[in-house]
């Protein structure tokens, strides 16, 4: 069968707004996975608005772990859009072959789509309708390459954008948050977390915690009823783990894990060796693991300012430099001091005359009259007055060792 460029080769799988085949595209000979509008809802804008809503953001996000939109367009009054085409099964069928899955096995399957997600929210976008359905997991040539599919009912955060009539009741019933129950209108990232939860619930267990005979009696279980623990219906769960999920699906949203990256950072304990190398630089960049203990430090450390830093800067410049004056001061003192001391007598006698006294071994001190102290006194060889106390002793001790010319 043909449709537009594309040849049909088989049916995929059918929902209630769409319908997915392999295709082929002429003339490339490419394989999509090609998602057609159902025909009975072409005439009803709302959903058309959705279709293409879905290609707009799966074509905006460029992530591995979410499906690759190749092409949009419509073969008459029909859109469609083709996406790469993959290998492998859902997730909800893989919790219905299995019964179960083992915890380390949830986490390494679910923290590939927790990254895409946070991949969204980071772009603006909440999804709405995160459910093991819409998670496809691919066989690559490493093993399972989960895949984020289905982006119908995705909302633009900027902008409350709604594509029925009351843009709440959107989503699978059993994964729906608190908050798209009441019809809140101011939906964030959180209701993805506690859809997130849902998932990892289901993983574990094989069931989800709300069910009812009737969506409206699971919207009562959802606000009202009983969280049980996920080990505490099945065995083999950590304690840990447990209370991540727990924290996931608290009805207040501000109770909640507050966004993606942080569920992911809080599972990474339960995941595997090889899982845990992958995702530990993604899921512990950006915020602070600990953002508490990070504003305490904060408030007692405060980040100087750089007029506050201008003044802390000049008290300690101002000391280096009076340091450094003193410094230099006692340089020059101890250089001039030692100039001083190492000029010969000629030139100190010529700044400052002093008394110079000549005295003979043999001479007996006399009591002549003072003699001024000239130069002339000692060219002339006359007799000196006796010296003062401190004056004898020397020279008596230069009688001993002969003549003494000193300075007094």
């Amino acid at each position: 069968m043909r449709f537009g460029a594309y040849e049909v080769v088989r049916e995929l799988g059918r929902g209630a707004f769409g319908t997915v085949y392999e295709a082929v595209r002429h003339p490339l000979r490419k394989r999509v996975a090609l998602k057609v509008l159902n025909p009975e809802l072409v005439d009803i804008p709302e959903a058309v608005t959705r279709f293409l809503r879905e290609a707009e953001t799966a074509a905006q996000m460029r992530h591995p772990y979410i499906v690759d939109v190749h092409d949009l367009g419509t073969v008459g009054d029909v859109p469609y859009l083709a996406m790469e085409l993959l290998d492998g099964e859902t997730l909800e069928d893989r919790i219905e072959r299995e019964g179960r899955l083992g915890v380390e096995t949830a986490v390494d399957l679910m923290l590939p789509v927790i990254s895409a997600v946070g991949a969204m929210h980071d772009a603006g976008f909440v999804h709405r309708d995160l459910k093991p359905s819409n998670v496809f997991i691919a066989q690559g040539p490493h093993g399972d390459h989960p895949k984020l599919l289905d982006f119908g009912i995705v909302k633009v955060q900027a902008h409350d954008v709604a594509l029925t009539r009351t843009a709440s009741l959107l989503g699978t019933p059993s994964f729906m948050s608190p908050e798209q129950v009441r019809e809140a209108r101011d939906i964030d990232g959180r209701a993805d977390v506690w859809s997130l939860g849902v998932m990892l619930y289901a993983c574990v267990t094989g069931a989800v915690p709300f069910s009812g005979t009737s969506m409206f009696e699971t919207f009562d279980h959802i606000m009202h009823g009983p969280i049980v623990a996920p080990g505490t219906r099945v065995g083999g769960v950590p304690a840990g783990f447990d209370a991540v999920v727990l924290r996931a699906m608290k009805r207040e949203a501000s109770a909640r894990i507050a966004t993606a990256r942080e569920l992911g950072r809080a599972l990474l304990p339960y995941a595997s060796p090889a899982a845990q190398r992958q995702w530990q630089k993604e899921f512990t960049r950006g915020p602070s693991l600990r953002p508490s203990v990070v504003s305490l430090l904060r408030a007692r450390e405060p980040e100087p300012t750089v007029a506050e830093a201008g003044r802390t800067i000049a008290p300690e410049f101002s000391r280096v430099a009076r340091a450094v004056g003193a410094m230099a001061t006692v340089v020059i003192a101890v250089t001039v001091a030692l100039a001083l001391r190492g000029r010969s007598p000629e030139v100190q006698l010529a700044r400052a005359p002093v008394v110079t006294v000549l005295r003979r071994p043999v001479d007996p001190p006399a009591a002549a009259a003072p003699v001024a102290p000239t130069v002339d006194a000692v060219a002339a060889d006359e007799p000196q007055p006796s010296p003062a106390p401190r004056r004898r002793a020397r020279t008596a001790h230069a009688t001993e060792r002969g003549p003494m010319i000193g300075n007094y």
